[in-house]
């Protein structure tokens, strides 16, 4: 294949992916107000005549005929580095355009020169690295806190960029925007633009605050949990994953391989075409662990996490109960604590277990006194019931006492000494 098919074929994937990305509402602005070309020519004062652009995604105001952003995109399908002399060329061809608010990417599927790096951010260019899907190794490692995941991001960014051994591959993209690292095509080129959230004509309606994922409510995935609950006829105790495993399995070809070996720290994982999970028990010797490990990954399909991931993996890891999944949350960390809020719904319902609690706390003469009815505390008469009944807990519906204190805490039935109210709450919602 010739280089210049080469670059065309290229350049038509990254055209489609920016495109869907528009279609999704995961771009910068609505789909109505975003036109994208390939190869359109815009006027060069200097040349006296166009320059032909690989991608171009036009921005406009509602109203006006004439775009407010001008979003110019480079490809280059190179077997090297992209050296500084491509993002040189790149920037005199953007200078000599005149127009609107002009934004400029160079997106390459190879990697870039430290020098390439330094002079882009000198001139206010942005560069990404576009990986195929073909050649995406979709592995979500679980972060214990939002914080370390952004940082794991930018990490992960900073590698691919510069093409280090081992780096991982999430997304589609790994962008570099005025200093900064992000997996996001979209905030690179937001970034770029200075775009602020005020600027309510421009930016998207959509209310994810820039993560493409789409906001769940505890509520809501509680009504997700309970309709699959329905489906299998629950009532009272355990709930029968097999159940659910053979209706996926007879309407969606799910195959569930339950001894599988999978690489070092993962417990379970999930790929979605071919629709398969994959679970180690050799690694998880709880019983419970080991059923909430399949419910998580269960949860990633009933959520329609399809939509943003090839497959994902289940890491053994600190558990992600205690954060809050509300807007600004990253993608990774967002679909990982959808899918954890879902397998707790789904193994502890809320109504078995409000029902099996208060059976229990009236057999022990236990009422809320304003503090909940579990006040854990250094006290053995408090430590003995919180034991007793997360013990009753986790045998009844089989599964981990972690799992069951989480779940006690989501419902305001615990109460620890030193985690304040707010903080409780905040822990599903």
């Amino acid at each position: 294949m010739n280089t210049t098919k080469k670059g065309d074929q290229f350049e038509a994937l990254v055209h489609d992916q920016l495109l869907r990305e528009i279609r999704e509402d995961k771009f910068l602005a609505n789909e109505d107000r975003c036109h994208i070309y390939k190869k359109k020519g815009y006027y060069s004062r200097d040349r006296k005549k166009k320059i032909i652009i690989d991608i171009s995604i036009e921005i406009f105001l509602p109203g006006h005929d004439r775009a407010s952003i001008l979003v110019l995109v480079e490809c280059k399908n190179y077997k090297r580095p992209v050296q500084v002399g491509d993002v040189e060329s790149f920037f005199s061809k953007t200078q000599q355009i005149s127009g609107g608010n002009i934004k400029a990417i160079l997106i390459t599927n190879n990697s870039f020169q430290e020098g390439t790096i330094n002079f882009s951010e000198s001139k206010g260019i942005g560069l990404a690295k576009y990986v195929p899907n073909d050649d995406l190794n979709w592995v979500l490692q679980r972060s214990p806190s939002h914080q370390s995941h952004q940082k794991n991001q930018a990490h992960a960014a900073y590698k691919w960029l510069r093409e280090e051994p081992n780096a991982v591959s999430v997304f589609n993209f790994y962008a570099f925007f005025d200093g900064q690292y992000t997996a996001s095509i979209t905030h690179a080129i937001k970034g770029l633009a200075r775009i602020e959230s005020s600027d309510s004509e421009i930016v998207s309606n959509t209310s994810n605050n820039g993560c493409f994922v789409e906001y769940l409510s505890h509520l809501q995935i509680e009504h997700i949990a309970n309709a699959v609950l329905q489906r299998i006829e629950y009532s009272t105790g355990k709930v029968d994953l097999n159940k659910i495993i053979s209706i996926l399995t007879a309407e969606q070809n799910l195959t569930v391989n339950l001894n599988a070996i999978l690489p070092k720290d993962i417990l379970g994982r999930i790929q979605f075409h071919p629709f398969k999970i994959y679970i180690d028990k050799n690694k998880i010797q709880n019983t419970g662990r080991q059923r909430f490990t399949l419910a998580h990954e269960l949860g990633h399909y009933f959520l329609g996490h399809s939509r943003y991931i090839l497959s994902e993996s289940y890491f053994d890891s600190i558990d992600d109960f205690d954060r809050d999944h509300s807007l600004g949350i990253s993608e990774v960390s967002r679909m990982e604590l959808q899918a954890n809020s879902f397998a707790s719904n789904l193994l502890l319902p809320k109504k078995a277990v409000l029902s099996e609690f208060y059976s229990w706390a009236d057999s022990k003469g236990l009422n809320n006194r304003g503090f909940g009815y579990l006040y854990l505390d250094d006290q053995k008469c408090n430590i003995d019931n919180y034991r007793n009944i997360s013990s009753h807990l986790a045998k009844t519906f089989l599964v981990s006492k972690q799992a069951v204190k989480y779940r006690l805490l989501s419902l305001e039935l615990l109460n620890e000494v030193g985690v304040t109210s707010k903080r409780i709450n905040s822990l599903f919602k």
